[in-house]
């Protein structure tokens, strides 16, 4: 945070193991509470 504290800069190529683990558990997250898709999405 001390050198992007706005966090402008996309750094997800950094650590894909992370979005991914993160990607893993909304997925999961959105199961379990019946989150309903928007149209068009994914």
């Amino acid at each position: 945070m001390d050198a992007d504290r706005s966090e402008p800069a996309d750094l997800a190529g950094h650590r894909p193991g992370l979005v991914a683990e993160l990607a893993t558990a909304y997925q999961r997250w959105a199961r379990r509470v019946g989150v309903i898709p928007r149209e068009g999405a994914g």
